[in-house]
């Protein structure tokens, strides 16, 4: 085999992983939610990411509409 070249045939299988959905967001809607992250992360000693913004939304949401 060439240098360089991986030999799969000993490697384990793959595993699948459950298919990606992008969101999609108006340009306005993209804005306002950056600029409530930013706020948000004000209260944090790190910058937020997006995920991290986005599952503290989920968090509250579910906290007022019982846990669903």
């Amino acid at each position: 085999m060439p240098r360089g070249v991986y030999d799969r045939s000993k490697a384990k299988p793959r595993q699948s992983k459950k298919p990606v959905k992008n969101l999609t967001f108006s340009a306005q809607l993209a804005e306002e939610f950056w600029a409530l992250r930013d706020k948000a992360g004000e209260s944090y000693p790190f910058e937020l990411t997006n995920p991290q913004f986005f599952s503290l939304l989920l968090e509250s949401y579910k906290k007022q509409h019982g846990g669903q």
